[in-house]
């Protein structure tokens, strides 16, 4: 798998990213290129080579909170295979994260990416994890039980003049007979062609620090590119929010309706399975 290289931009969480290092170095993915962007407050760049010696990484330093997209932008220019696994870097390999038959099944269908499940453990390592469980107390049984719950965020999107309709769906529409299900979003972990993100030109615009994830792949869609989820492509996710983490976390909100904005969209809807609303904006203008 010498094709593919893993991308993970990180930001003030030295134990997450540790986690996801030491995972992949589990997994013996040691030959794999990764390349890692750090542009927290004080980088964590000497610790990490140090500790993770083993593994193949590029690690890039730059001023502090450039934010995801830029962040992104700059992973996505110093790759030089053809293939790229995105990672956040709260993700934990497994042996679920079966990259070699993702990379299979992206070309077999010929896809630009190929999205995974996520799988997330609740753990109360933090007051946010806790008001979380306050929020959702559906995932206290699976606390109890040490069950994991596969986080679906997949569906598809509607695109009018001037409005956007965004539909979670369980899966979506099959393609053949191996659990290959076509849509429009996938979760932030992801296998993709590199041309085809840098066709897109990554991850714009570059001011939007946080809440990118949606505006990626309405501009996936604007740009014809084929999107897909499978179950043979999995990761854990263990959260890990701290206070000073959270506090730039908090910016999502009003990012997200910058996003809007560049987009120069009227109205934005996304409805969950049961289409019920989870999160709609109207413009004021």
């Amino acid at each position: 798998m010498s094709n593919i290289t893993i991308i993970i931009k990180t930001f003030q969480r030295l134990k997450s990213l540790e986690c996801l290092l030491k995972s992949i170095e589990d997994q013996k993915l040691n030959n794999i290129p990764i390349i890692i962007l750090d542009d927290s407050r004080e980088n964590y760049k000497d610790a990490i080579l140090e500790k993770f010696s083993k593994l193949n990484i590029n690690y890039i330093v730059t001023e502090f909170d450039i934010g995801l997209s830029k962040g992104r932008n700059i992973l996505l220019e110093h790759v030089k295979t053809d293939y790229i696994i995105l990672c956040d870097d709260d993700f934990e390999f497994d042996s679920r994260t079966n990259i070699s038959k993702g990379l299979l099944l992206l070309k077999e269908y010929n896809l630009d990416i190929l999205g995974g499940s996520v799988y997330e453990r609740v753990e109360l390592n933090s007051i946010f994890s806790v008001l979380h469980l306050l929020k959702h107390p559906k995932y206290f049984i699976d606390l109890l039980n040490g069950k994991e719950t596969n986080k679906v965020y997949n569906g598809f999107i509607e695109i009018t003049s001037h409005k956007v309709l965004v539909k979670s769906e369980s899966n979506g529409n099959l393609f053949l007979e191996k659990d290959i299900y076509q849509c429009d979003f996938v979760n932030n972990f992801f296998i993709a062609k590199t041309d085809s993100i840098k066709k897109l030109n990554g991850w714009q615009p570059e001011y939007i620090k946080l809440a990118e994830h949606m505006l990626f792949f309405i501009r996936c869609k604007q740009h014809f590119l084929s999107v897909a989820y499978t179950h043979h492509l999995g990761v854990k996710h263990h959260p890990y929010k701290s206070l000073e983490y959270s506090k730039y976390r908090l910016r999502a909100l009003w990012m997200r309706e910058l996003a809007f904005k560049f987009l120069n969209l009227n109205i934005f809807e996304h409805y969950d399975m049961n289409k019920n609303l989870l999160y709609k904006y109207e413009s004021k203008e």
